[in-house]
């Protein structure tokens, strides 16, 4: 199980017809196989994703992972 901390998210404005147009930022806890199962989603996933910064490190108490995730989702504009 995993406990969402923070979800945000910016469209991002690009002069050019391909691009990366969402920036997503998640906070997350949980166990780490479990935040790596979701890494292996985002990677797999069929968007264009990009994780162009992530901090991983344990919570105070040693028992989860923290993760704070910075994802790029490229696409075409119309």
């Amino acid at each position: 199980m995993y406990i969402l901390i923070i979800l945000k998210n910016e469209y991002v404005s690009n002069n050019g017809s391909f691009g990366h147009i969402l920036e997503i930022s998640v906070g997350c806890n949980g166990l780490y196989k479990n935040l790596i199962k979701f890494l292996n989603k985002l990677e797999k996933n069929v968007l264009v994703t990009d994780i162009y910064a992530s901090s991983i490190y344990l919570n105070e108490e040693h028992t989860n992972v923290n993760a704070d995730l910075n994802i790029s989702v490229w696409g075409i504009n119309h």
